[in-house]
């Protein structure tokens, strides 16, 4: 029978009231271990802070793995042990179940406690990061992966870098340099009270801390700390850099950290130099050069450690000493000997002996070392007049004593054997001095093992071991101490520091500032005025004087003579517009001279007549001269670059504009100077703009100047305005009536239709008709019955500065032209050639006259009844009308340029394609008809890019009527216009200022040498100041260092500020001009706003040539960039011009290029002008530029010389063809240091080159393929991508040593074009760029931000501190140009790095 269990109802445990279906947490972690078979739980006590109260902690074992133990610990204390377990274990099973409702099967405390566990409010927390080790584990291996891919991508990174190489040689020639300068700290001790700063100091404190986590010892990071600290208020990372510079100088290289130590690490190169591999016993021979044998001696000496320029030295003495038959070894024995001694010579107890060792004692001494040592002792020979023998004594690694701690740089010292070496001559001195000796030892540097050689010379001196042979106790010594002695420093040898300092020699002459006038000022000579005044009577008499001046009186001008004068004498400021062909140019500067000689005042005349050209001035002095009946360079005469032709009795000068500005930037104020003509203003090129300024200015001191303002089309009212409405006169021209026709003519007569294309988009049809309405009612009365096709077309067609020229329709125009249908030219009774029918086609730019010359020539061969010819053609005449497409621009051939003004024979028709230079500068003859494409490709400048950019746009109407009027210079014309008379409108009417679309950088340069007055107001053209004038416009009053936005701001029309601003950050940049607000130049500014180079850059690379020994290929390749560039490309014969360019190639530098250009042609121009054309035409080269290239080099180097930097060359011998003195062309062939100078002038225009990776599949796997020239990619620093222009070397390189170009200008066309471009060498870079930031840490430099290099922080640090003594070397040459510093020992060591690139 069964039975009732009764059930027993609620319990009290450990005062916890339990129902029976309730279990404790202890109980619940316990059947759950069962369950999933672990092992039963363990519970341990855990320390408590609080009294009576305790704490548990619960460890859920894992059977497997102790690591997986799971363990967790509340922090809150309980009041029982029994209590402290049951929420350990409450934490637990949290843990393992924390969505299960467990509440339900717990007491009360404990079901509240785990209904707020995972709130803010939980009773039960626990401060442990970690619940088992294996968790701990996986959390610091994941941190170390994510820090290791972390440095796994910036070593990446830095792999793309270039490496900066530092040789061991070179390294320690730096060191030694640096070391010696009186600006470095050379004591290798902490200071007596160097505990006391780092007590005191926080700042010292904070240094020391972070220098011993860098990786240095403490004791090393104290003397760092205590030898570069200067005080509190610096910053704590200044202080860091500081102190980490000093020990990377001055600490030998393996008691620095690894990351620092060069010598360990892929990047310091071992280099044997070609000397050392020189047999030394054909040295003793008969004929071997001394600096040979010097040469073998110095490598030798400076392997075992010591200084190079000291092993030198002592070299060059014992071998001018000693005759050839002397042994070389001996000497090097003998070297040995006196670098010991002066290394040891600051020793407290050194004192050299000149007694003689006892030769039986000695060779007691070696038997008792062969017998221990055996086979580790070897006697050999001796050299030298002593003979005697060498002890060479082995030192196994396993018997060097190793201590616990090994520092990195000395592991080595265990992987190989050393030998130390005695040389104990017949009349050695040991055992009462130490003999010559050296340690050798594969694994450590050249300084390590002189440190041994220093150790074992420190222990004889301090045990006074003298008299008693010592050699198997000092042995012993190193085997023990070793590791020890290579801890120690090397002592500070004065005889070992070379000289830094440099002797400053001061100029006491002024610096030329510019070509001076030849008078002083006005000095008025009676007899002379007498004398002037009977020649102008007498040639008045002559019959040659009387026919030129027939033709003078029947030019427009000479009717406005009395005029002119009249004027003159009742202002002192005249403006003139004078028609093309009016005589003006010619005729108003002789009415001024021959008044004044009519006037008796021939003496003080001094006439100045600026043209925009030279050309244009040489061909007007001598036609005045002609029509004067005389000779340029008597009455009449020009100056110009390069050329002059005055004499004593020149009166009238023709120069150019540039040529005036710098006889006024010398401080002229013209006093000499009766009257200033200024030809050609309406060009408004930026030396005419910054003439006016300067002349306005001068008008108010010089009260005697005269001015005079001419042009053929000039905005009248703006040149008035300027000069305070001074008077104004006009002169009509001779030219012929010209019909002027626009796009609907073109169209009607052409019969060509616009492709829809072409035309513009409207929103609505309303807004189409009313253009086409708008032309209409321009159109004159009598040609309003066009067909309406032709006047939509021409109100609809594009007018935006983006429509390109329109081929098709010039092609028809010109054969409506030639075909006779269009209007018949209007007869011309006084025409100069009635039989001229010539067209003249104006397009922007030479791509677009190619294209249409081709055409034309093509079109003519396949009509009936016409072919094409070329001037050069010596075809027989034929019923055919022959044409001839020609191509005029600036790139062409000077005989192809000729053509254009051949005369044209019998039915001969001549159509000239042609870019603006047809406009004013060349007049092409026989030309009635004009097609004006209506645009032009102008430069233009982006200040805050600092970049060019050639740009195609709408000419101006001044422009338009110019080209309009080359049509009626023979007889009357017709001039079609391209584009509708409602653009034409819309047209600026004259071209913006050069100075508004052109750098400012070298203008604001000569500003600040520009006689500017420091009072007074606007100039008063009528004789007296005008105070109130322009009342808009900036004050004139300006001070000693005018600020270039004030200076700028008084020009005619100023440039922006933003450009201002852009220019003037540049010569701060480049060290033109002084930080701070009175924008003062520096002594570097002064130099190049002299130079008559035009560039800043190239100025400076100019001034760097003669510091650095490389005068005439610098010069040579400034004075071709400051030309056009001598290549030529014809479209005809492209591949033989490129062919012809690459044979001149030199390196992977366009500049370099030129310069073998420059040589080759020199050598030619000495056969004489015949041989010289032909090698240009043979080379497809420009005569014209190259032999300009000879003058304009004497011109340089005649203003580096007058700088002062060529002391002892003649400035004018130079000038004339003199060659440079040797001393300053020492380095002229040597390309690195070449390739240097040019990054030092054109930096910062830096392009980096990004070659993609190609790999190819081998039977030895995957391999790297040489990429393709286009596959190159090149970027700016802020303009992006940039491209290398066809033309230059570079073009065609698929690889370079580095990614860095240089480069000297950069242009935007269709796309960003580099022009010139030179590959450089990270030193190049390092030197002469931005100066360098560098992170020891990770090995970087960089430069700018953006150059980036990686290093051992060693050579880092020596890079750096090696380039702020250059800078201050440089700044000392500037000030100081007769200053020698090419024999510093800095430039020299430079100068070591950039020609070896470090090796």
């Amino acid at each position: 029978m069964g039975g009732v269990v009764a059930s027993r109802g609620p319990r009290e445990i450990n005062g916890v009231v339990i129902r029976e279906h309730e279990r404790f947490p202890k109980q619940l972690i316990h059947e759950y271990c069962q369950r999933q078979k672990r092992p039963k739980p363990r519970y341990q006590r855990c320390r408590c802070d609080v009294k009576d109260m305790f704490r548990s902690r619960i460890v859920l074992p894992d059977s497997k793995n102790e690591s997986k133990d799971i363990v967790f610990e509340p922090q809150e204390p309980r009041s029982s042990l029994h209590e402290s377990d049951q929420y350990a274990a409450l934490l637990a099973l949290h843990h393992v179940s924390p969505t299960l409702p467990l509440h339900k099967r717990m007491p009360q405390p404990y079901a509240l406690a785990w209904k707020s566990m995972g709130s803010k409010e939980s009773q039960v927390t626990t401060e442990r990061k970690f619940i088992s080790k294996q968790q701990k584990n996986l959390h610091h291996k994941k941190k170390r992966e994510i820090a290791n891919k972390r440095e796994a991508k910036k070593l990446q990174a830095q792999s793309r870098y270039m490496t900066v190489h530092m040789s061991e040689d070179v390294r320690r020639i730096v060191e030694n340099v640096l070391k010696s300068s009186t600006r470095s700290k050379n004591t290798l001790s902490p200071s007596e009270d160097a505990s006391q700063i780092l007590s005191e100091s926080k700042d010292a404190m904070s240094v020391y801390k972070v220098l011993t986590k860098m990786g240095f010892s403490p004791s090393d990071a104290k003397l760092g700390v205590t030898t570069t600290f200067v005080g509190e208020g610096k910053p704590v990372k200044s202080l860091v850099q500081g102190a980490l510079d000093w020990l990377c100088l001055h600490l030998p290289e393996h008691r620095l950290p690894r990351y620092l130590d060069a010598s360990n690490n892929t990047f310091a190169v071992a280099y044997i130099p070609d000397t050392l591999k020189e047999d030394p016993k054909k040295l003793n021979t008969k004929g071997t050069p001394k600096e040979k044998r010097v040469s073998y001696m110095a490598s030798r000496l400076a392997k075992q450690g010591y200084p190079m320029h000291r092993c030198r030295e002592i070299a060059v003495e014992l071998v001018k000493s000693s005759s050839v038959e002397t042994d070389i070894i001996g000497l090097y024995l003998k070297a040995l000997s006196i670098l010991i001694s002066e290394m040891m010579q600051n020793h407290p107890k050194f004192t050299p002996s000149s007694l003689i060792g006892d030769s039986e004692e000695i060779e007691m001494e070696a038997e008792g070392l062969s017998a221990i040592l055996s086979q580790d002792f070897v006697r050999e020979k001796g050299y030298g007049e002593g003979k005697g023998e060498i002890w060479k004594i082995r030192i196994k690694p396993d018997e060097i004593e190793k201590p616990k701690k090994l520092s990195p740089g000395i592991k080595r010292l265990w992987e190989y054997e050393g030998w130390w070496y005695l040389y104990i001559s017949s009349t050695t001195t040991y055992p009462h001095s130490l003999p010559p000796m050296w340690y050798t030892h594969s694994g450590l540097s050249a300084q390590q093992n002189l440190l041994i050689i220093y150790g074992i010379s420190k222990l004889w001196h301090d045990n006074e071991m003298t008299g008693t042979p010592m050699v198997y106790e000092i042995l012993e010594h190193l085997k023990a101490n070793m590791p020890n002695m290579l801890q120690e420093n090397l002592p500070v040898t004065k005889s070992w520091l070379v000289d830094t300092e440099i002797k400053v020699v001061k100029s006491d002459e002024k610096v030329s500032r510019g070509r001076q006038s030849r008078k002083k000022g006005f000095s008025r000579d009676k007899t002379e005025d007498i004398k002037l005044k009977e020649n102008l009577d007498a040639r008045n008499s002559r019959k040659d004087y009387q026919k030129m001046k027939g033709y003078r009186e029947n030019l427009p001008a000479f009717k406005e003579k009395q005029r002119i004068v009249k004027t003159l004498n009742e202002s002192r400021v005249l403006v003139i517009s004078g028609e093309t062909g009016c005589g003006k140019s010619t005729q108003i500067p002789q009415f001024l001279l021959d008044h004044m000689i009519d006037s008796n005042k021939g003496s003080i005349a001094n006439i100045y007549c600026t043209q925009p050209r030279r050309i244009s001035a040489v061909g007007l002095a001598r036609r005045v001269a002609e029509e004067r009946a005389e000779r340029a360079g008597e009455t009449v005469g020009y100056r110009i670059r390069l050329e002059n032709k005055v004499s004593r009795r020149t009166r009238l000068i023709y120069m150019t504009n540039g040529i005036l500005l710098r006889q006024l930037s010398g401080g002229s104020l013209l006093e000499d100077v009766s009257h200033v003509v200024v030809d050609e203003v309406h060009e408004r090129s930026v030396d005419i703009d910054m003439l006016l300024l300067v002349l306005r200015s001068i008008l108010v001191k010089n009260r005697k100047l005269k001015i005079i303002l001419m042009s053929a089309t000039v905005d009248a009212s703006t040149f008035q305005g300027y000069f305070d409405n001074c008077p104004l006169i006009n002169i009509p021209g001779r030219t012929f009536p010209v019909t002027s026709y626009f796009l609907t003519e073109a169209l009607t007569h052409s019969g060509y239709h616009t492709p829809s294309s072409r035309q513009m988009r409207f929103k609505d049809q309303q807004a189409a008709e009313d253009r086409v309405e708008s032309l209409w009612r321009l159109l004159p009365g009598n040609t309003r019955d066009f067909p309406k096709r032709c006047l939509e077309t021409a109100a609809l067609t594009e007018d935006s500065e983006r429509h390109t020229c329109d081929l098709d329709l010039i092609e028809a125009l010109v054969w409506a032209i030639l075909t006779k249908k269009t209007p018949p030219l209007p007869k011309t009774e006084d025409a100069k050639n009635p039989n001229a029918g010539g067209i003249l086609i104006f397009l922007p730019g030479s791509y677009e006259i190619n294209q249409l010359v081709s055409r034309l020539q093509r079109s003519s061969n396949s009509r009936p009844g016409f072919q094409s010819g070329t001037p050069a053609d010596r075809r027989k005449s034929t019923e055919n009308t022959t044409i001839w497409p020609l191509g005029l621009h600036s790139a062409l051939p000077i005989s192809q340029q000729e053509w254009v003004f051949a005369k044209t024979p019998k039915n001969t028709v001549k159509v000239v394609c042609s870019t603006n230079i047809a406009e004013t500068s060349i007049t092409v003859t026989d030309i009635t008809y004009v097609i004006d494409s209506g645009k032009v490709k102008e430069m233009r400048y982006d200040p805050l890019r600092k970049m060019q950019m050639l740009v195609e746009t709408w000419a101006s109407r001044a422009s338009g009527t110019q080209r309009a009027g080359r049509a009626g210079r023979v007889a009357r014309g017709v001039c079609y216009r391209l584009l509708s008379r409602l653009s034409w409108q819309a047209l600026s009417s004259h071209q913006e200022p050069e100075i508004r679309r052109t750098s400012l950088d070298f203008l604001i340069l000569q500003l600040k040498l520009f006689p500017l007055p420091n009072s007074g107001g606007t100039p008063n053209p009528r004789g007296k100041s005008n105070p109130g004038a322009n009342p808009t416009r900036k004050s004139d009053k300006v001070s000693k260092s005018l600020h270039a936005e004030i200076a700028l701001g008084m020009a005619i029309q100023p440039p922006s500020v933003e450009g201002i601003r852009s220019s003037v950050a540049f010569l701060r940049k480049v060290g033109a001009i002084e930080e701070g607000k009175e924008e003062n130049l520096t002594p570097l500014g002064r130099h190049l706003a002299r130079l008559p180079v035009g560039n800043v850059q190239i100025g400076k690379m100019v001034l760097l040539s003669a510091i650095f020994g490389c005068v005439t290929p610098i010069v040579n390749i400034a004075a071709m960039l400051s030309l056009k560039s001598p290549f030529l490309s014809p479209s005809d014969k492209r591949e033989q011009a490129n062919a012809a360019r690459d044979r001149f190639s030199r390196g992977k530098s366009d500049h370099l290029t030129l310069y073998a250009v420059a040589q080759a042609f020199a050598s030619v121009e000495e056969k004489g002008t015949h041989a010289s054309k032909k090698f240009c035409e043979r080379n497809f080269l420009s005569y014209s530029t190259l032999r300009l290239v000879k003058p304009t080099v004497g011109q340089y180097l005649q203003s580096l010389a007058d700088a002062g930097f060529l002391p002892g060359a003649k400035p004018f011998a130079l000038r004339n063809g003199a060659s440079v003195p040797k001393a300053f062309d020492i380095n002229a062939s040597r390309d690195r240091l070449l390739t240097s100078v040019i990054c030092a002038g054109l930096y910062p225009n830096i392009l980096q080159v990004k070659a993609p990776k190609h790999m190819v599949k081998t039977a030895h796997g995957a391999a790297l393929t040489e990429n393709e020239a286009k596959e190159l990619k090149y970027y700016t620093k802020s303009l992006g991508r940039a491209f290398l222009h066809p033309c230059s070397i570079n073009f065609t390189q698929h690889s370079y040593e580095s990614v860095w170009l240089v480069y000297s200008q950069i242009v935007e066309t269709s796309k960003l074009y580099v022009r010139e471009s030179t590959q450089v060498t990270p030193y190049a870079l390092l030197m002469f760029g931005d100066p360098p930031e560098i992170n020891v840490q990770s090995k970087a430099i960089s430069v700018d931000k953006w150059i980036h290099f990686t290093a051992p922080g060693r050579i880092a640090v020596l890079v750096r501190a090696l380039r702020k003594e250059l800078s201050l070397l440089l700044e000392t040459k500037i000030q100081h140009p007769k200053t020698d510093i090419a024999g510093s020992p800095v430039v020299k060591a430079i100068l070591r790095l950039l020609i070896t690139n470090g090796y």
